[in-house]
């Protein structure tokens, strides 16, 4: 079985999501009847939509899940998708277009392939991230920035949250912005000097302004070029996914005076 799957053959077993089988009108030596697989279209649409939304996103599995079953999305039983379900999709070397048995690949095979092997190694990548924490488990919110943020005074975390935008009492409700905080200043006074908050709009349009010159530095790049197209159309959620990947860290001094770290992986 390793030796049909790495030159190509379907070696039987369930059919996964995406896919179809295909008859040949050929039987192995038992008898039983050999199938090929095809990408079956509708399925494959799905399979690409729940990893733009881990990637583009940051949704995790249950998240993705209730998404789908929000749009009335459900598997080939009729049924919603089970969050477990999502993971195992996520993990799919198969979605890329190489079959698997045990400790045996095929090579890249096209006709299989729903998503890129790219893709699959972001996927992947996210999924250790998440698992360290070095990606944020939510990224709701206004502010941009979330996961790799810095106190530049003291090397703590830096957290999004929000403040009342007026303290005057004369309204009934207090409208709300989006502010940034240090943990240490916020839990332990004594471990940073630095300021408690700061105002997410200006650390936000500085960061933008930063962004936009790394993009025109390196738009020789092809990756580059694909992110910079990429990041204008994109909206919120899918921004704070990006810039995690394209930048290593963010450590905030004050409004103005603020320092990031690229990743070189971005390039290439």
């Amino acid at each position: 079985m390793g030796q049909l799957t790495v030159e190509g053959f379907f070696c039987g077993g369930r059919c996964a999501y995406g896919y179809q089988l295909i008859k040949t009108w050929r039987k192995n030596d038992r008898g039983h009847e050999i199938h090929d697989l095809a990408i079956q279209p509708d399925e494959a649409a799905v399979i690409q939509k729940i990893f733009d939304y881990r990637i583009h996103y940051g949704y995790g599995s249950r998240k993705i899940a209730a998404v789908l079953a929000e749009q009335n999305i459900y598997n080939r039983n009729g049924e919603k998708f089970h969050f477990s379900s999502i993971r195992g999709i996520l993990e799919r070397e198969q979605y890329a277009g190489r079959l698997v048995w045990g400790d045996h690949r095929s090579d890249d095979l096209p006709e299989l392939k729903i998503i890129s092997s790219e893709t699959l190694a972001v996927a992947q990548q996210i999924a250790e991230q998440r698992k360290t924490r070095q990606i944020p488990q939510r990224i709701s919110g206004q502010a941009l920035l979330s996961g790799n943020v810095y106190c530049g005074h003291c090397g703590g975390k830096i957290f999004a949250s929000t403040a009342r935008k007026s303290h005057h009492s004369c309204a009934e409700v207090s409208e709300r912005v989006p502010i940034y905080k240090c943990y240490n200043r916020t839990q332990y006074k004594g471990r940073c000097c630095g300021p408690t908050s700061y105002r997410a709009q200006k650390i936000d349009e500085y960061i933008q302004e930063e962004l936009r010159r790394y993009f025109e530095r390196n738009k020789s790049l092809p990756q580059i070029r694909l992110l910079a197209k990429d990041w204008v159309k994109a909206e919120l959620p899918a921004q704070k996914m990006m810039l995690i990947q394209i930048i290593e860290r963010v450590s905030i001094f004050g409004n103005m005076d603020i320092r990031i770290v690229f990743r070189e992986s971005a390039m290439l």
